[in-house]
């Protein structure tokens, strides 16, 4: 991704082009007196839509899950 740093007085004025550069995949970094302030980046498209109980069976819960932990046996 290549970086474009812009002084905020210079991104006031050119806002529609910076939103096209971010589009094409540009990061921008504003500046105030040479100090990053903020970043532009472009939004990543989602890969799919989650669906509900797509994991179910991955994952048991262990009996002992809410038993105390042995390094804390001291503070109980």
């Amino acid at each position: 991704m290549v970086k474009l740093a812009i002084e905020l007085s210079e991104a006031e004025s050119q806002l529609s082009k910076l939103v096209q550069e971010v589009g094409d995949g540009m990061e921008i970094v504003i500046t105030r007196n040479g100090e990053p302030i903020a970043r532009i980046v472009p939004v990543l498209p989602t890969t799919q839509d989650r669906v509900p109980g797509s994991a179910k069976g991955l994952f048991t819960v262990p009996e002992d899950f809410d038993a105390p932990l042995e390094d804390f046996r001291e503070y109980m």
